[in-house]
């Protein structure tokens, strides 16, 4: 969806991941501020509520706090702005990125220096490193954070920051294994220069489903190792991938294997005969 279209599935499509495998908002509202204008505007300080008559509406559609407070599996999200939009704020999509990066959700963003109009055009950048093709409900995918080549987002004025950008882009990814105690992708990054880093999170997993607070090792083809321990919501993330230019890492998460304890307890039969 575009402008009101991708407002509509940002606040709907997040909420149901059992239907959507991703989506691609193209200039969205991530937090709304008005309503549709066959209802019109509440008198100020005047509460909305939905049809049930107690959930605020404006608190329902701010979908920057629902993406942070959800960390369950969400649909993969790559929306573009423009810095200049008007109708979505500058603001908020540097607070849906933030929520984004914090949950470990999968997620781009790119942008550039345009208006409500011209801000389509980053959506180009997006589907090329993210077809939505690459996604499926039953398929799981790696979810990065903090890439080391991000452009700047700035302090959410328009002036602050880099007039053209994105994030998460330019990772390309394959050969993913899904199994109980093994998750294992094959990655790389066309637009690394030089030697860069990433954060790593399984997302949408089958089988590798590790245990709140259990520990799990990484390695990396090239060299690297490491041991994690899963979060609270059973989300295994490597902070700092390595990568090289025009090369190809194998990372591989093992979740150790769970031994059981047992005491064995010898008793030894006594006969007691009566005194004589």
């Amino acid at each position: 969806g575009g402008s009101m279209g991708a407002w509509g599935s940002t606040t709907y499509a997040l909420r149901h991941p059992e239907r959507f495998a991703a989506i691609f908002p193209n200039r969205p509202r991530t937090r709304q501020r008005g309503l549709p204008s066959l209802v019109g505007m509440p008198a100020k300080g005047k509460a909305v509520f939905m049809d049930d008559g107690k959930t605020d509406y404006f608190a329902r559609m701010d979908m920057v706090k629902f993406a942070g407070a959800h960390r369950a599996d969400l649909p993969f999200f790559g929306w573009c702005c423009g810095r200049r939009d008007g109708f979505a704020t500058w603001q908020e999509q540097i607070d849906m990125v933030k929520a984004m990066s914090e949950a470990r959700h999968g997620f781009a963003f790119a942008w550039n220096d345009g208006d409500h109009s011209s801000g389509s055009q980053p959506m180009a950048k997006i589907v090329k490193y993210y077809p939505p093709e690459r996604f499926a409900r039953n398929q799981s995918y790696p979810a990065f954070s903090n890439s080391s080549i991000d452009q700047k987002l700035g302090n959410g004025d328009p002036k602050d920051g880099d007039l053209e950008g994105g994030i998460n882009l330019g990772f390309v990814w394959k050969n993913v294994v899904d199994e109980e105690r093994r998750w294992s992708v094959r990655l790389s990054n066309d637009l690394a220069k030089e030697a860069m880093t990433v954060g790593v999170t399984p997302r949408r997993c089958q089988r590798f489903r590790p245990g709140a607070g259990s520990e799990a090792s990484w390695t990396t083809s090239n060299g690297m190792s490491g041991k994690i321990i899963i979060d609270a919501a059973g989300l295994a993330t490597i902070p700092r991938v390595p990568l090289r230019p025009d090369a190809e890492v194998v990372l591989t998460i093992t979740r150790y294997r769970a031994f059981a304890t047992r005491s064995i307890l010898t008793f030894r039969k006594w006969t007691v005969e009566p005194l004589r």
